[in-house]
């Protein structure tokens, strides 16, 4: 990732004590022996994970480099890493510039129903609300054009943006996750899974997104957008299916 991706690094992770843990990174890598005084680089709570979700970013940016356009994207108990570019009318940026806070402000307003109403755009992401006990809970959202991966981590599930993350990260690859889908999680138990339908793209983000996709091409009206979100597409989808242990 550092080679490709030299925007920002980030992590986040559930402590024991039900906080949100998290080091961010606006330079090309993180170091356990940079000070939190060094210029780019922020940490919070230094406790361990509990042992469930983690979360790992490494970005390409579509706006402003800084720390705190950096993910993940955090609010109390909550984080987010997203992959895509996205705009919306109904909720705006309050802490950064940075169009994934707008994601992370639509799901803790109100969960998927609020990312499909309120947001328009192009998006795989992962979201972490945090709480004691284990009972934390990972969702995974992909639409029909950002890439995503899903594969297989021990007795839980892994997901990253290619194989070879998975690969590295120490995963068996299972295949593509499935195309506008959310999946939820709690350690490494499948909860439950939803078809989404993600609002129609503005043509506009195209040019944003497929930098952010590394080149990959991204529909360039709201018609093509839409064909890809037909009913009968979304499911007829079959590359990707959850379970428990």
């Amino acid at each position: 990732m550092s080679v490709t991706e030299r925007d920002g690094f980030g992590a986040a992770w559930v402590t024991p004590s039900g906080r949100i843990g998290w080091v961010r990174s606006s330079v090309p890598s993180i170091r356990e022996t940079l000070p939190e005084f060094i210029g780019g680089f922020g940490a919070r709570h230094g406790e361990a994970s509990d042992g469930g979700a983690l979360i790992i970013h490494g970005r390409t940016a579509t706006c402003g480099v800084s720390l705190c356009n950096t993910h993940p994207m955090l609010s109390g108990k909550t984080a987010l890493v997203h992959n895509g570019v996205v705009d919306s009318v109904c909720f705006d940026n309050k802490h950064t510039s940075c169009d994934s806070e707008l994601l992370l402000t639509a799901f803790n307003h109100g969960g998927l129903a609020a990312v499909e109403s309120g947001i328009t755009g192009y998006y795989a992401f992962g979201h972490i609300q945090a709480a004691r006990g284990g009972r934390s809970v990972l969702t995974v959202v992909r639409d029909n054009r950002a890439n995503l991966r899903v594969g297989r981590y021990g007795s839980g599930w892994a997901f990253a943006t290619t194989s070879a993350q998975l690969v590295a990260a120490g995963a068996i690859d299972h295949g593509e996750f499935k195309s506008c889908y959310a999946a939820r999680f709690r350690g490494d138990e499948f909860l439950s899974g939803e078809v989404i339908i993600p609002a129609a793209a503005p043509s506009a983000l195209a040019s944003k997104a497929s930098k952010a996709f590394g080149g990959k091409s991204v529909p360039i009206s709201d018609e093509a957008y839409e064909e890809w979100v037909n009913p009968e597409l979304r499911l007829s989808s079959t590359n990707w299916r959850g379970g428990g242990k």
